[in-house]
């Protein structure tokens, strides 16, 4: 064997190791073609051929696994129940009707206290700020909401494909809130566009908007030429088995999104709610360029920009305490000392 074959063969191995950890689609998808990325100037030997067949082989059938592993952010109210008593924490787990759908939404803290609305990505889950709703910081200042958005987890259903949709299953957060005091709204990726047009449509209602690795920018988007190739792909046959269903939703919403910013843009002078945006310079899911975009395109907004060198798109999920501080700053509450030695633009 040569080191095509042990390569390949190597793959093999981490590619069933990948399935039982259910650690990566990377690993079992993209590992044994590019660790056997020679293969079309091997030998054509029975023993290479057969290797990188078996490879392959592997791989496809590991796909589906893990790409239903990749859906291990959500809490049903079981996990929900379990993870807020250890942290000790009060909660309401519920769904309600909104905007004709069934949708559920998570709550902590003060409920005499401004809503915090956190609206995730996609895919994605209410649990994915679950560190958010758990911060004795934010608990003490704020009636804290994470919805599933529509299909997701426990909001069951197809997803939705605009943003107006989006903003219509979303507005049963304010029959959850006990006073009148304004809103803050939070979006993570997807979920920064969504919480764009939910800030326009309910602007008198709403105090401030954060994103955190916004997907917004129409024309950045429109150029992430392997999100759109993969996109496409999984609407092939192929394609259609290997792709588990919270998967599919995103791809419908996703692809859309560039000409749904596009029709959103007239309306972005509407907004005068002070626009706090926190991006990693190497996020490849929402590329940097999302920020640049947002700096230039709410006129009447007070546009205040954060940015981290060498961070990616989780930073949501891998710097929970750092948003939070930097969230607190913004809306001039006390907090611990924020923690951004990382920090390399603030605007």
């Amino acid at each position: 064997m040569d080191k095509n074959d042990i390569a390949t063969a190597a793959s093999i191995l981490l590619s069933i190791i990948s399935i039982y950890n259910k650690k990566s689609i990377f690993t079992a998808l993209f590992l044994p073609q590019i660790l056997s990325h020679k293969y079309i100037h091997m030998k054509k030997n029975k023993s290479t051929i057969k290797i990188f067949g078996l490879s392959l082989l592997v791989s496809l059938v590991s796909v589906p696994s893990l790409l239903r592993a990749l859906d291990l952010g959500v809490m049903k109210p079981a996990a929900t129940l379990k993870y807020f008593s250890e942290k000790k924490v009060a909660f309401k787990d519920t769904i309600i009707r909104s905007g004709g759908r069934s949708m559920r939404f998570v709550c902590t803290g003060n409920d005499t206290m401004p809503v915090m609305f956190f609206i995730h990505g996609s895919p994605g889950a209410w649990s994915d700020y679950r560190d958010y709703l758990t911060d004795s910081n934010l608990l003490k200042n704020y009636y804290m909401i994470s919805a599933d958005r529509p299909g997701y987890n426990g909001s069951i259903g197809e997803g939705v494909a605009t943003l107006q949709e989006q903003s219509n299953t979303l507005q049963g957060m304010f029959r959850l809130r006990r006073n009148n005091k304004p809103v803050i709204v939070v979006g993570h990726s997807y979920g920064g566009a969504v919480s764009v047009k939910f800030t326009i449509d309910n602007r008198d209602r709403i105090s401030n908007l954060i994103m955190i690795s916004p997907c917004l920018a129409p024309d950045v988007e429109q150029n992430i030429h392997w999100k759109r190739t993969l996109q496409k792909l999984s609407q092939t046959a192929v394609g259609e088995y290997i792709t588990p269903a919270f998967l599919k939703k995103s791809t419908k919403e996703m692809q859309p999104l560039p000409d749904e910013v596009r029709k959103m843009e007239k309306d972005y002078a509407l907004l005068t709610v002070p626009i706090l945006e926190i991006h990693g310079t190497w996020d490849m899911m929402a590329p940097y360029g999302n920020l640049t975009y947002i700096e230039k395109s709410f006129p009447n907004s007070r546009v205040h920009t954060i940015t981290f060198k060498n961070k990616n798109h989780k930073i949501v999920y891998t710097m929970p305490k750092v948003m939070i501080g930097l969230m607190m700053k913004e809306l001039g509450e006390h907090a611990a000392e924020i923690p951004v030695n990382q920090l390399a633009d603030n605007h």
